[in-house]
């Protein structure tokens, strides 16, 4: 008989998310067969209050999975921006680090350090079905347009793929971005696109083929 894995410890996760700036989480099998055998309880709910960093992978069966925590606010915005079959209904931007002081919201602008790890939470609203499994994308733009960071990824690094949306339906992508070394002011981006089309098409909307976030002072 199989044994059911332990439910999370809530409380034990929201002490650790607010505590420490990094969460390391390993993991002995693979994606594939973590979700055969229901046991990705720690990986669903740290991708929901935390923020996927990145991810190694030994062997194509172990993993070692990195999240960003404790953090600070910098900066939350309401675009209410449609792109294709979604409508980006907010961005929320903190910087990671648990002796972070919080920045008052709502100037569009950032105050950050060289090297600086950014949290950022972006909800979707599915405004009709969407037609495909769609990957977002944030890109950090310096002053000549050029790409200096950047993610793609599936909402939730694959946890949420919007064909399983419905209309009306919500879904809150947590990132976690490495900033520059060099100061400087930039611009984040974020988008989506067909990964599975040729030419990787963007979702358009009535401003274009991204939405702005912030910008980012680096100093």
């Amino acid at each position: 008989m199989r044994r059911c894995p332990k439910p999370v410890d809530e409380q034990l996760g929201e002490r650790l998310v607010s505590r420490y700036d990094q969460i390391l989480l390993g993991r002995d099998r693979s994606a594939q067969t973590d979700d055969q055998e229901d046991r990705r309880g720690w990986e669903r709910w740290l991708t929901g209050h935390a923020y996927k960093l990145d991810e190694k992978r030994y062997e194509e069966w172990a993993r070692l999975l990195r999240f960003s925590a404790a953090g600070a606010a910098v900066e939350t915005s309401r675009p209410e921006q449609p792109l294709g079959e979604f409508t980006l209904t907010e961005a929320q931007l903190s910087l990671e680090g648990a002796d972070r002081e919080p920045q008052p919201p709502g100037d569009g602008v950032a105050q950050a350090r060289p090297g600086d790890i950014l949290q950022v939470a972006l909800t979707w609203r599915a405004d009709r079905q969407p037609e495909a499994n769609y990957t977002v994308f944030l890109q950090v733009l310096n002053e000549a347009g050029q790409v200096v960071a950047q993610s793609d990824r599936w909402p939730g690094d694959g946890l949420h793929p919007t064909a399983a949306m419905s209309l009306g339906a919500a879904v809150t992508d947590r990132v976690a971005l490495r900033l520059p070394d060099a100061p400087g002011r930039y611009r984040l981006i974020a988008g989506m696109y067909r990964g599975d089309v040729e030419g990787a098409p963007r979702l358009t909307g009535p401003a274009g083929d991204f939405i702005p976030l912030a910008e980012i002072v680096i100093q």
